[in-house]
């Protein structure tokens, strides 16, 4: 038997990707035959990635890791093996119909490729419950719950974290494409109100700039408030998101929209203690290792954000629970867990 993994377009900093690779290795470890395909092979994964297999056998396994449209998903309609779909989930359009219209379409697309898989699909898999809500309303007839397992090597996470925040302003770090979704506006606004608070804060953004219309909003946005103190650093390769990591005092997601969220747990392994709006999986994979908000209101955030850095045994407290729900997103048992559910 062999493995086919199929991804749309995997890349060095994509959480999906990191994902396809560590099952790939695992795979490789159990004595299997197995290779990843895609649609779009970027120069960074020849050599990693091939195209299309259409040398496929009845005995083989695909898994296919959707997230988006992809001439993938029709490509495997009709091919031989058994199809496992893992579902990272795909964002409503209704988030870039007003910015990007044809990309909301595609989002559209995106959730009908997968829709149509349901009856040729031997099993379908999502990272939360939030995620598996939607291959049971496609109509998968067997969709299981496995969290994603992380990669422990791309990170400096060592011994449990103690954190203890400096002084200065409150240094917030946000991770997420430039995507309405993700609500990086809200972060800019935050920025603002914290000034008129009187609250120092530093805000680093980290993402790459998706959908043009509002990347050129959010940061006219930023200029309009007059927010010198929110700095956008665009897509950044690990060893200098990590520093970001090691000098911050909390991350804040106040995504609308969130799967999984693996840079929630990226923070926890860097000690940093978790402010996030309870959106989608988010709940799932912090569970009590995080502030949750149930308010878009960033006067809210705000006020969380101050309460966990200036509370040392608070602080402690959730950097320590973070800490462990990091280990286990990175132990052996979650990957084989991964992989005993592909091969079942």
């Amino acid at each position: 038997m062999r493995v086919a993994q199929y991804v749309a377009c995997p890349s060095t900093n994509d959480a999906v990707s990191r994902f396809v690779f560590l099952l790939d290795r695992a795979f490789h470890s159990e004595g299997l035959s197995s290779q990843v395909f895609a649609d779009v092979i970027e120069p960074s994964m020849i050599g990693r990635v091939r195209s299309f297999a259409d040398d496929l056998d009845p005995s083989d396994l695909l898994i296919y890791h959707a997230s988006t449209a992809t001439p993938l998903a029709d490509h495997i309609l009709d091919r031989p093996g058994r199809l496992v779909v893992y579902y990272h989930n795909v964002t409503p359009s209704k988030y870039f119909e007003p910015f990007w219209p044809d990309f909301a379409r595609l989002m559209t697309v995106a959730r009908l490729q997968i829709a149509s898989l349901a009856d040729r699909a031997d099993r379908g898999l999502a990272a939360s419950v939030f995620s598996a809500a939607d291959l049971t309303a496609w109509g998968y007839s067997r969709v299981d719950v496995v969290p994603l397992a992380v990669d422990p090597d791309l990170y400096r996470a060592g011994a449990a974290p103690a954190r203890a925040r400096s002084s200065g302003p409150i240094r917030i770090l946000v991770i997420g494409r430039m995507c309405p979704h993700k609500a990086i506006h809200d972060s800019v606004r935050l920025a603002a109100t914290a000034t008129r608070a009187d609250v120092e804060v530093e805000i680093d953004i980290v993402g790459s700039p998706h959908t043009p219309a509002y990347v050129w909003a959010v940061k006219r946005y930023r200029s309009v408030l007059g927010c010198s103190n929110v700095t956008f650093h665009g897509s950044l390769v690990q060893a200098d998101l990590n520093d970001l990591f090691e000098r911050g005092d909390v991350l804040l997601s106040l995504s609308r929209h969130e799967g999984f969220g693996v840079p929630l747990l990226e923070a926890m392994a860097h000690g940093l203690p978790v402010v996030a709006l309870d959106a989608g999986g988010v709940a799932e994979t912090c569970g009590n290792a995080a502030v949750l908000l149930e308010s878009t209101d960033v006067r809210v955030a705000l006020s969380a954000i101050e309460s966990i850095t200036s509370d040392e045994a608070l602080c402690h407290t959730q950097t320590m629970r973070g800490y462990e729900r990091w280990q286990a997103a990175i132990g052996a048992p979650r990957v084989r867990d991964c992989v005993e559910a592909c091969l079942s």
